[in-house]
This record gives structure tokens, sequence and C-alpha cells, in this order.
């Protein structure tokens, strides 16, 4: 029997013995394999009646490819593995032209269900790539905006950049350490470093020895009188930044020894260099009286520990061992040189 679409005049051959028997008057309910359109089939007269003109899809034949032209994008959806009809699903449709409606309303459930389960799969993959993406971008070096000062940021701007990122990002910044950076910008930033807090601990100092003095206790104005007068305080300030260059160079070849025998071989005395030299930035914090010169220089030495372990790629537990040599070494030395003050 041959059966004709009533909408897009589709035709094919269906053997007698695959239509359901009905009886005659009745019609079966059928779907167009190429428009989608419904339509009742009545055996017995050989006719077709379609049923809702208006709701007709106006779907191209599966043989043609979609169409992506001006319209694009209003309306369509591109057809992807998991919403594209399966090979059976195409199969009954071609050979089985009396498909029941709810055949193919469920034809239909499946696929939108595939199309959802799809558009979650992308979300989800987006969002994956957003996240590596962001700890990507968050676990990524710092450049150093000291060492590009010449180069136009400006040496203000790169030395408030620079302080900024070694005590909020330390680890970043000191992964970001370069053997073959040149040693006098390092040298350099701990000078300014070295200046502002000697130049901070004097006038606090000057304060403090003028409101000893103005006291009637006794006790008072002879701590005021131990105190360096303020004629002095140029050369008392210059020998205590020629100390901090001298502890510099010391306490950076001893790091360096400490790790070269202990936990790190590739360790270069350029890189630990560099991090005694930018961990001085939290001594900016002497400016604050009373408790800044403390907390600046428990911060300082964080910020060594943190930078050895970011620049070398160590554990903490590799770290510390690399450290602690050169810690109990200078705690020995502080112990000496107070034990020998005291003694005056």
């Amino acid at each position: 029997m041959n059966i004709t679409c009533p909408h897009c005049q589709f035709s094919q051959d269906v053997p007698a013995d695959r239509l359901p028997a009905v009886a005659p008057g009745k019609s079966i309910l059928a779907t167009c394999p190429r428009c989608a359109a419904r339509f009742r089939l009545f055996p017995h007269e050989g006719t077709t009646q379609l049923l809702d003109p208006d709701a007709v899809s106006a779907a191209r034949p599966r043989q043609e490819a979609p169409d992506y032209g001006a319209d694009a994008g209003h309306g369509a959806e591109e057809q992807t593995p998991e919403t594209r009809p399966t090979a059976q699903e195409t199969a009954d449709e071609e050979e089985d032209p009396r498909m029941t409606a709810s055949r193919a309303y469920a034809r239909e459930a499946e696929r939108g269900r595939r199309l959802r389960e799809a558009s979650r799969q992308k979300e989800e993959n987006a969002k994956e790539r957003a996240d590596d993406a962001e700890d990507s971008d968050e676990q990524s070096p710092l450049r150093n905006p000291w060492e590009e000062a010449p180069r136009g940021v400006g040496y203000v701007e790169g030395f408030y950049q620079t302080v900024l990122r070694i005590m909020f990002g330390a680890p970043r910044f000191f992964a970001g350490l370069r053997d073959d950076a040149p040693p006098l910008r390092a040298l350099l930033f701990f000078l300014i470093v070295g200046v502002i807090g000697v130049t901070a601990i004097n006038v606090w100092g000057s304060i403090l020895r003028d409101m000893l003095a103005s006291t009637a206790d006794p006790q008072l104005q002879a701590m005021a009188d131990k105190m360096p007068p303020e004629r002095s305080i140029l050369f008392f300030g210059l020998a205590q930044l020629f100390a901090l260059v001298m502890q510099l160079y010391i306490v950076s070849g001893l790091m360096f020894l400490s790790f070269r025998l202990s936990t790190c071989r590739s360790a270069t005395y350029a890189r630990v260099f560099q991090i005694v030299a930018y961990s001085s930035a939290p001594m900016l914090l002497c400016i604050v009286p009373v408790l800044g010169n403390l907390a600046g220089l428990i911060w300082c030495l964080a910020s060594i520990v943190i930078g050895c372990r970011a620049a070398f790629r160590l554990s903490w537990a590799q770290t510390i061992v690399g450290c602690l040599p050169t810690a109990l070494l200078l705690a020995m030395l502080f112990q000496q040189t107070l034990a020998v003050l005291s003694s005056f």
C-alpha cells in the first residue's frame, strides 16, 4: 500500500500485512518521517487526513544540511551527538510510518533529556576550565616591579608595589626570583628599607629621650642620659646601617651553606641573597612606635622562611631543616652580645 503524507506529499510503499487490522471506517495515527506531520490513515479507503495543520513542524528533510544563514540562532538548535536522532530512531521513522503519538512524544522527551544533559555537562566543563585558569593564575609567580623601575614604572611605584607583594603575596613573589637578577637592585632595596627603619628608630628614640629627661624621676633621667645624644644621631644611624648590611651578607652566606649541606643542593647564593634582602620589607613597620619594630622583625623572619620554601620548591620540613642551623647560630650570637652589653 502506498502511503502519502498530506502535508509534504512524501510517499512510501508499506506492505499491507504490516498495517494493523482495523475495522472499516477506522483510522491509524501515523507520523511522516520527513516533515514530522501527524495524520490519520484510513487503510480501507486509502485516504489520509492531516491533524493539527497549524502545528506541523517546518523541519527540513534529514538528508539536507541544516541552514545556518541569516535566521540562525532564532529558534534553531544545533544537533550534537547527544541530541541527534539515533540510528534506531531514524530506521524506525523511515521504515515504519505508523509511529503513534505516544512513541513520538517519548522520542522527543528522550531527545530533550539528552539536550539538557549535554547543556549541563558543557556548563560544568566551562566552570572547571574557569576554576583551573583561576587556580593557575593564583599560583603563577609574580614579577618584581622593583627590577622594572628603570624601564618605566618609576622607582617610587616600583618600591611600593614590591613591598606590597612581599608582605601580602610572598610565596608567589619569591617563586619568581631569578639567579641572573642584578644583585645591586636587591641591595639597594635593602638599603632603602634600612634607611627608613633606622631613621624611624632614631626619631622615636629621640622623642623617648626627651620624655624621660623631662620627668622628675632620677632613674628615668639616668636612662635618658645613657641614650645617644642628638648630635651623634647621624653617626649612630650610619653605624646601624653598616651593621645591617654586614648582617645581610653574613646571614645570606650562612643560609646558603646550610641549604647546600642539608636539603637543597641546587641553592644558589644569588637567590638566597635576594630572599634575605627583599624579606626586609616588613621592617618598614618600625615607623609604628612600640610594637612596630617587634612585629616587623617577626614578619621579616617569616618572610625569609616562606621565601626559601617558594624559591627552592621545598616542603615545609626541608625548609625548616635548612633554616634551623642559621637561626640557632644567630640566636647564640645574639645571646653572647646581650651578655657582653650587660657586663658594662
